[in-house]
């Protein structure tokens, strides 16, 4: 008895949960027109297995009255799942316009009142779906539809979307091109997809295609990028307007700090070789002077040049220095980058770390071998500009490091004399500490207290 009682119950309660879901018994869309044959079948093994339960209660000498209760309610409970939704129509389904895709998948159910034409629908469907009005193509039971045709519910209607080498209107190719912009500035992806699959990529070197590859990879938007690099966007595109004029999607990405979108383009054979005009510098040294470690490393990974310097003559290496990326500085020692490599002006990444005061950088190099004496034209070391500045920090990480206390520059001003001069009392004090000449001369014919007592520094 509790057998046919579980299949009974199971069976009514899958029929009622399809009629929910709208789904038939394989899982497809539920088609409207097939509602009575599933009820009917349904239906019919309901009916079989309430008969046999009957029969069982009858068998077993239970009381009569009691089984027909019970075949009662579950045929009533049948009925009254299967037969309410199949059957009857409510009246918000008589005012209702269903769009389905050529697919099976339905994509809207709308009121009838607030479309009263297929443009308005179009519209919507572009807002709610993505699909550009110019692609949208309705129809209804085989016919197409025209933008101005009257819509009255109930209405099954098909979407088909067209392929651009089916149209020939320049206008809607100029909107195309637009929109695709536009998809790609705003991270729209559906709409994209959407306008590559109709076909509107037919140059991957068109102006449209290289500001959209480049907008992506400004913004970081890998999913855009993806699709415009899958659908033929060159790789190599460079930008010839504003302050990024010269940088090719790459750079872009480079600086920005956009690992995904910098992944995919070198896996589409971006070049790393290409310079911007204006600094000469490669992706590899924006991202090193912008601090971004991880594209650093992809770029490494992928056999960039890490030793090219750019216009100025500095490489990635003093970049990041100079602009105190500890992490990237690390990065490119570890990869053997050149630590004594000097810009037109002889500065090393050293002499840029120590002047501008980042003593974590300077101790790194200093700690990787880097030259400690090492001077620029104007034979300044990293320890005089460092007690030049005052940077207390690295001009004693400097001299316990070994490095020389009485180098001279070409005025013939020691790092002493240099921080007299600019009223840095606790560098004078230890550098004298560190045993620097005291009574040494510049070649004006001044000693270091000479200097202190000139800015009135000398108590």
């Amino acid at each position: 008895v509790m057998f046919p009682m579980a299949l009974l119950m199971r069976e009514t309660w899958s029929f009622k949960r399809r009629l929910n879901l709208q789904v038939s018994e394989n899982g497809d869309p539920f088609d409207p027109l097939k509602k009575r044959s599933d009820f009917l079948q349904d239906y019919k093994v309901c009916v079989i297995l309430c008969f046999v339960l009957s029969t069982l209660i009858s068998l077993a000498g239970h009381n009569q009255i009691l089984g027909r209760q019970i075949l009662d309610r579950f045929e009533n409970a049948v009925v009254s799942v299967s037969v309410s939704p199949a059957e009857e129509e409510s009246p918000t389904a008589s005012c209702m316009l269903h769009v389905w895709r050529t697919s099976g998948q339905e994509l809207v159910a709308v009121g009838a009142e607030e479309f009263k034409d297929v443009a308005t629908l179009k519209r919507h469907l572009f807002e709610v779906c993505g699909f550009p009005v110019y692609l949208q193509q309705l129809l209804h039971a085989g016919s197409i539809l025209d933008d101005d045709t009257r819509l009255a519910a109930p209405m099954d209607l098909q979407l088909v979307l067209l392929t651009f080498s089916g149209l020939s209107s320049r206008s809607t190719l100029a909107s195309a091109e637009e929109d695709l912009e536009e998809a790609a500035k705003q991270n729209d992806v559906i709409t994209l997809k959407c306008l590559l699959e109709a076909g509107l990529l037919r140059d991957g070197k068109r102006a449209y295609v290289v500001q959209s590859l480049l907008l992506a990879s400004l913004k970081g938007f890998w999913e855009v990028a993806g699709l415009l690099l899958q659908a033929g966007a060159s790789p190599n595109c460079q930008c010839y307007f504003g302050c990024y004029e010269g940088m090719t999607a790459l750079m872009l990405a480079s600086e920005k700090g956009h690992l995904e979108v910098a992944r995919m383009l070198l896996e589409a054979k971006a070049t790393m070789m290409h310079a911007c005009t204006e600094f000469g510098r490669t992706a590899l040294m924006l991202a090193s002077s912008a601090g971004h470690s991880e594209v650093v490393r992809l770029l490494l990974e992928a056999d960039a040049d890490k030793d090219r310097a750019d216009s100025a003559g500095r490489t990635a290496l003093m970049l990041a220095c100079w602009c105190d990326r500890l992490e990237v500085a690390h990065l490119l020692l570890e990869v053997g980058a050149c630590k004594d490599c000097r810009d037109r002006h002889g500065n090393t990444a050293l002499i840029l770390a120590s002047e501008s005061g980042y003593s974590e950088v300077a101790r790194l190099l200093v700690e990787a071998g880097a030259d400690k004496d090492c001077a620029d034209h104007c034979r300044q070391t990293a320890l005089m500009l460092a007690s030049h500045r005052g940077h207390s920090e690295v001009a004693q990480g400097l001299v316990e490091a070994g490095a020389d206390t009485d180098c001279a520059d070409k005025s013939g001003r020691t790092a002493l004399m240099r921080a007299s001069q600019s009223g840095y009392l606790e560098v004078a004090r230890l550098l004298v500490e560190a045993g620097a000449d005291k009574d040494c001369w510049s070649r004006a014919g001044r000693t270091a207290l000479m200097c202190a007592i000139a800015v009135g520094s000398w108590c």
